[in-house]
């Protein structure tokens, strides 16, 4: 059996579970954003961002360096979902920024359009749950 490195040496990638602004809005409970904790270089939250006066969808996609999900207002959760693949760091986050928004989506839909283009591409790996 090949030795692997311990477990907690491989990139995490995590869904971070928020509040929205407008609590009164039932059709979007929450906001859902991706973090990545990557022990050997640093971490990362990506999330969906419209600009402000923007009367068309043309929403973009901003990441944080050195963020962490607990630091931001209205932080709900986070879940972790799986590990990037150590030597593909930085071609998982430029496919992180690459997928569009769908239209009419929210941040959930993004979220899981960046899971599965990740795993599409051999840039992660995730645990399933039958």
């Amino acid at each position: 059996m090949a030795n692997l490195p311990p477990l907690e040496t491989y990139p995490t990638i995590s869904v971070a579970i928020y509040y929205p602004l407008d609590q009164s809005n039932y059709l979007n409970p929450t906001t859902w954003m991706l973090y990545i904790n990557d022990p050997a270089t640093q971490t990362s939250l990506h999330r969906i961002v419209y600009q402000p006066g923007d009367k068309t969808y043309h929403p973009t996609i901003e990441a944080r360096y050195g963020a962490h999900p607990t630091y931001m207002r209205r932080y709900k959760e986070i879940i972790p979902v799986g590990h990037i693949v150590n030597e593909k760091m930085a071609l998982a986050r430029n496919e992180i920024q690459g997928v569009k928004v769908r239209k009419n989506t929210g941040s959930q839909t993004w979220v899981m359009d960046v899971l599965k283009s990740l795993e599409k591409e051999g840039y992660a790996v995730f645990k399933r749950r039958d």
